[in-house]
């Protein structure tokens, strides 16, 4: 069984069905709205040194000896994380 299937922007009453965005300038777009962001604190570059999860929070130290808890934790190891 075979069959076609067509997309048309314009029957759909779009001018574009989509974009070709470069990897590096979405990276570069979230990059700079996460450090405007007052919500989000970053550490980078840090290394965890120890990290506990204790009363529904996570409890980090970082190697500089500084604390963080948070109910939210995101971290990344490297650029393929």
């Amino acid at each position: 069984m075979s069959g076609e299937l067509n997309f048309n922007a314009t029957e759909l009453g779009f001018a574009n069905l989509g974009a070709v965005i470069a990897n590096q300038q979405v990276e570069l777009a979230l990059w700079n709205n996460i450090k405007e962001n007052e919500r989000i604190s970053i550490y980078c570059p840090s290394q965890a040194q120890h990290w506990c999860y204790k009363n529904n929070k996570h409890h980090i130290t970082l190697e500089d000896g500084s604390n963080i808890s948070a109910t939210l934790l995101f971290g990344a190891d490297g650029k393929k994380s």
